[in-house]
């Protein structure tokens, strides 16, 4: 059972810090997945999501070794307010995709998600040692694309017009940012310089 008022975290920023995903976490992963204003920026074709989708969803996190996902808490309250996680992980060729939702909708447009997603990239670029990693967002979802290249990702193409939501169609745009272009000293400490 996991303290609710000092969880467990496995890695700090300024604003927002990253820990496991646990299970006493999942109504509120419930109640947001099944709120479409956080959902329709994720997946514009949302669907109820019952509760024995979040058990698997959460399950595969905890068992696959291609998944690494994390709980993010605004610090101040160190309260839950959404989740990051890399999936897809390629070890051999240095690759991931991110995943990012923040549903605490009364914390949007603060910066906490940028940070999460750059505390995400440090640890895996310097933990799990990746290359690569990517995301795809929909075009209408301006808030995130600016987000997202705010924490170090950068668009390299665009598939068009391939998401209808009421009477628009958007097209899918595809991000990633590269180790070779990272810099952030949050895990640094982690590694000290060898001595000359």
């Amino acid at each position: 059972m996991t303290d609710t008022k000092h969880p467990i975290t496995s890695i700090t920023g300024s604003k927002v810090a990253l820990g496991p995903i646990c299970q006493e976490h999942l109504p509120l992963f419930w109640q947001w997945f099944n709120d479409l204003e956080v959902m329709c920026t994720y997946n514009p074709r949302w669907s109820p999501m019952h509760w024995e989708r979040v058990e698997k969803w959460y399950a595969q996190i905890v068992e696959s070794e291609k998944i690494f996902g994390f709980a993010i808490y605004e610090r101040s309250e160190m309260k839950l307010i959404g989740c990051t996680v890399l999936l897809n992980v390629n070890p051999f060729h240095g690759l991931a995709d991110l995943d990012i939702i923040v549903g605490e909708k009364s914390l949007w447009g603060q910066g906490l998600g940028s940070e999460a997603v750059k505390l995400t990239l440090c640890y895996g670029f310097k933990i799990l040692s990746l290359c690569n990693i990517m995301l795809t967002v929909y075009s209408f979802n301006e808030a995130g694309i600016r987000a997202y290249k705010k924490a170090g990702f950068q668009e390299f193409g665009r598939r068009t017009k391939v998401r209808r939501f009421d009477d628009h169609v958007y097209d899918l745009v595809y991000m990633e940012c590269l180790s070779t272009n990272f810099n952030d000293p949050t895990l640094s400490q982690l590694f000290p310089s060898e001595a000359e």
